[in-house]
């Protein structure tokens, strides 16, 4: 074996060596990389499923919150209602129904 057959074979060598390196690397690469997508995606499916969870209590609240209104509207037009009725039964009847809507 002469010198430039055996710098060629030292080259090619050299060649694979830093070939399976970068293979090395970008296989490490892909693992980290893949391993931030599947926590970005956990973390976002927790966040959604944290919002999803609060929504029906949120909707709650604004109902019950919208019921209590109403019922003071209605209430006020109750008492409206008597006030202008004074003391004629037939009104004063009329005030009754709203007083028995809003149970």
């Amino acid at each position: 074996m002469d010198i430039v057959g055996a710098g060629s074979q030292l080259s090619f060598v050299l060649f694979k060596c830093s070939n399976v390196l970068e293979f090395a690397k970008t296989k490490i690469n892909r693992s980290i990389v893949v391993s931030l997508i599947r926590k970005f995606i956990i973390l976002a499916g927790m966040v959604v499923l944290l919002i999803a969870c609060s929504s029906p209590e949120r909707q709650k609240n604004k109902a019950e919150a919208r019921h209590t209104e109403e019922k003071t509207k209605t209430m006020q037009e109750y008492k409206s209602c008597i006030k202008k009725a004074k003391e004629d039964q037939p009104k004063i009847d009329a005030c009754e129904r709203l007083l028995k809507a809003n149970e």
